[in-house]
């Protein structure tokens, strides 16, 4: 069986184990993941169907869920947040859903084409995370499908002025034509071909990440002889989620010779190259975490969160790529927080985080020994 074929019928409970250093009072925290099954990757051809410049698919008048974050999750507790915000943003009038079709299929101009497009994305791509880890990884099955000449269109007016995809493109996929949808015009497409995400919010396809991974470090041509670095990653740049006693977190890592880095300051190549020779990454939950996906076999990985209902979305992908997790559950700046959301400042237990530290630092140790 073909790689492309065990990717697309790969099916079933999630590769995922507890963190390295799990307590039993948090093991229900962990199962939220541990018990979903992951669903088969879908391919559909979608045949005379519009794209609004946001990236809503219509269908007729009616939306397409194959143009949300949520196709396999038809019921998630966000999806009407989602609608409001990114479907029907900014209307007043029924939620903003006759402004929208007002826009979309009276004001705004429309453009015919007769070729066959691929959509491997969906409004919430523009982030680092989405982009990283949910977007890439379909634009990359792509190529280890037999389509020819493959011609994408993502949503212009979200991604075509942001640094990162546009640099993350032209190095990874330089012989794939992209093209971006334009404000104020919807394309009316003869067939689009959908690939579809991995599966619910935060799944993961193991092999279709493994093999991304092993993709993007190809290109980059890694030296995996040199010294391995343990990196720090700082939100002190950050709008929010900081720690706020960074001064003396970093004081504690210094002792084990981790470098602390903002990620603002370097480029996508150099994040991939940094991230390629570090063996061990510590930070707050953010999307810089989302850079595990460079590291090495066998990482260490240990994200500094407060305590939710749920673990994260970097659990999820640690376990995805084999990569040894680790947690420590930290004091959020106030009480008054949604118990769902994790956008607040956190103080961090230095004495826990020295130890736990320490742990890693010495299992690292051992594992490279044995």
């Amino acid at each position: 069986m073909t790689v492309k074929e065990n990717i697309l019928q790969f099916f079933g409970s999630p590769n995922l184990r507890y963190p390295n250093n799990i307590f039993d009072p948090d093991k229900y925290i962990f199962d939220f993941y541990l018990s979903q099954t992951i669903p088969n990757m879908e391919i559909k051809v979608l045949k005379n169907v519009l794209i609004s410049p946001y990236g809503t698919i219509y269908e007729k008048f009616s939306i397409l869920k194959e143009c949300t974050p949520y196709y396999f999750a038809p019921d998630h507790e966000y999806l009407p947040t989602f609608r409001r915000t990114h479907i029907n943003a900014g209307g007043k009038l029924f939620g903003g859903s006759i402004e929208r079709f007002i826009r979309h299929f009276i004001i705004f101009e429309r453009t015919n084409i007769q070729e066959t497009h691929f959509w491997c994305s969906d409004q919430y791509s523009p982030g680092y995370y989405h982009w990283l880890c949910e977007t890439l990884p379909r634009i990359y099955l792509l190529t280890l499908l037999s389509f020819e000449n493959p011609k994408v269109i993502l949503p212009g007016s979200t991604t075509k002025n942001v640094a990162f995809i546009r640099e993350s493109l032209s190095l990874l996929f330089p012989n794939i034509d992209f093209s971006f949808t334009k404000n104020r015009n919807v394309l009316n497409l003869r067939e689009l071909v959908w690939i579809s995400q991995m599966g619910k919010p935060y799944q993961f396809n193991s092999l279709l990440m493994t093999e991304f991974r092993g993709f993007i470090r190809s290109i980059i041509k890694v030296d995996c002889i040199c010294p391995r670095k343990r990196l720090h990653i700082s939100r002190k740049k950050a709008i929010r989620r900081k720690i706020l006693n960074e001064n003396e977190v970093e004081s504690v890592l210094d002792k084990f010779g981790f470098k602390t880095v903002c990620l603002e300051d370097y480029s996508f190549e150099e994040q991939i190259k940094m991230f390629s020779q570090s063996d061990i990454v510590i930070g707050i939950h953010g999307a810089g975490l989302s850079n595990m996906i460079f590291m090495p076999e066998n990482s260490f990985v240990l994200e500094l969160q407060r305590r939710m209902p749920y673990s994260s979305c970097f659990y999820s992908l640690a376990n995805a790529l084999d990569f040894n997790y680790y947690y420590l559950f930290c004091k959020p700046d106030s009480k008054e927080v949604d118990e769902r959301l994790d956008n607040c400042n956190l103080y961090v237990d230095l004495n826990a985080l020295e130890s736990l530290v320490e742990n890693i630092v010495s299992d690292c140790t051992a594992k490279k020994n044995i």
